[in-house]
């Protein structure tokens, strides 16, 4: 389990970083085989310079925030904003700074189509940005290839160019949405910490043949990792470009490795090529993973002992493996997607029209509930993890992803249906966000 940080104690970066983390004999043998004794020699010993960020984003992933209708998109994110209501005895709106609520979306990427703007989907991203805006939750996108690109790694320098273009073109809509409301009237932001921010997370379970196919060349090397450091640099560098001249803060997120699929030695084998390559700048602001159990129906606090899976309850190795692999103490870790799924209940079916489910571990809601209130406070109780994902906020109609504490939505007039996980997590948030938790 990972070091318990008491909550009410007012904790900087610093503070929390000088947290050693407890690491098992199994872990500790796996670390000291395997592992490059001289790891990405780039960014020195010394601490990087933290930027001000929240203690945690607990954020909610969903597509359909994405959506011509911006009535849908501000329908969702007005429900994700209600998760925050936390109040005192005396009625009076309590806010602990460092707590922020989040909407994620996904943003696609092909080449050579889509390499300087947003494919006619402007007005689509537009309200999206417009509806994280106006409920106050901090805007995540996701660009990872899609749409007639899937499954297409930037491998080339006009492919990486391409991927970069297309994340700064996010950065442009993003920086123009926010001067709409009139806060940058006066020639600039007063300071850091004022500057609208946005999460940039690059790629998606690229550790994963489904989404990033061709893992090794020809002599078997295993080239993947050395593709997504050449891009992610590549992307790092032209959107803090991109932010400084537009006046907001992007923070960069990166890889989304899937909890399998040899997460840790993909991490690993970045950090060495990151030295090969001669990349001396940062490459990210957040290390990325998904911390999904090695089944559905499996507990987020259960621990793997072979390393397999790398869930939430192994997040100490994960940690140790990225400390050692880029020579730095301080980088922060986004759990950038979590999601269980669960049965339908006969009597909600009508809501899931056709839908007939089989797999033998999908979980009741009941134990769903279980699952998400267990995995944010142990999210919450970890040291240095920046972000807390859910997958997906709403069910899917047609069932592929019934993890979501919302119905599926019938149409645009009606109400968000709860499932019984959201009371439970809204009360959790509540707790959180107060600064009543405690580990």
């Amino acid at each position: 389990m990972p070091e318990k940080i008491h909550l009410n104690e007012k904790q900087t970066w610093l503070q929390r970083l000088r947290l050693s983390a407890s690491v098992g004999a199994a872990s500790l043998a796996f670390l000291a085989s395997g592992i490059d004794s001289n790891p990405a020699s780039a960014e020195e010993r010394v601490p990087a310079q933290v930027e001000s960020t929240p203690d945690l984003i607990i954020a909610f992933q969903e597509d359909q925030m994405v959506n011509e209708n911006s009535e849908m998109s501000l329908k969702i994110a007005e429900a994700i904003s209600h998760l925050d209501d936390a109040d005192d005895d005396d009625g009076e709106l309590l806010d602990n700074p460092e707590i922020e609520l989040g909407a994620k979306a996904t943003g696609p990427w092909s080449f050579p189509d889509q390499c300087s703007e947003i494919n006619n989907d402007t007005n689509r991203y537009t309200n999206f940005f417009r509806a994280t805006r106006d409920y106050g939750l901090t805007p995540i996108l996701n660009i990872i290839p899609g749409s007639t690109g899937l499954s297409k790694i930037p491998i080339t320098h006009s492919q990486r160019r391409c991927f970069k273009d297309t994340a700064v073109s996010y950065i442009h809509l993003f920086a123009s949405v926010y001067k709409e409301k009139g806060e940058d009237d006066n020639d600039g932001y007063s300071d850091e910490e004022s500057k609208p921010t946005m999460y940039l997370e690059v790629f998606n379970e690229v550790n994963s043949e489904a989404f990033a196919p061709n893992q090794y060349d020809r002599n078997g090397n295993w080239v993947m990792p050395k593709h997504i450091v050449r891009a992610t640099d590549v992307v790092y560098r032209g959107s803090k470009q991109a932010a400084a001249k537009l006046d907001v803060n992007v923070e960069m997120i990166t890889p989304g490795l899937h909890s399998q699929n040899r997460a840790l030695d993909f991490f690993s084998t970045m950090g060495r090529y990151k030295k090969e390559l001669g990349i001396k700048n940062q490459i990210t602001n957040c290390f990325s993973w998904h911390p999904y159990g090695s089944e559905n129906n499996e507990p987020p606090d259960t621990i793997h002992p072979n390393l397999s899976t790398i869930g939430l309850a192994d997040y100490n190795t994960l940690l140790k493996i990225i400390d050692i692999s880029f020579i730095r103490q301080d980088y922060p870790i986004c759990a950038s997607e979590y999601g269980v799924k669960a049965l339908i209940p006969p009597d909600k079916k009508y809501l899931y029209p056709g839908v007939t489910q089989t797999s033998s571990t999908l979980v009741s809601e009941d134990l769903q509930t279980r699952f998400y209130t267990k995995s944010l406070k142990m999210a919450r109780c970890s040291e240095r993890l920046l972000m807390w994902t859910l997958f997906n906020a709403v069910d899917d109609p047609d069932g592929a992803w019934t993890s979501g504490i919302w119905r599926p939505i019938v149409s645009i007039n009606d109400s968000l249906e709860a499932k019984p996980a959201y009371e439970p997590l809204h009360q959790t948030i509540t707790s959180i966000k107060s600064g009543n938790f405690s580990c």
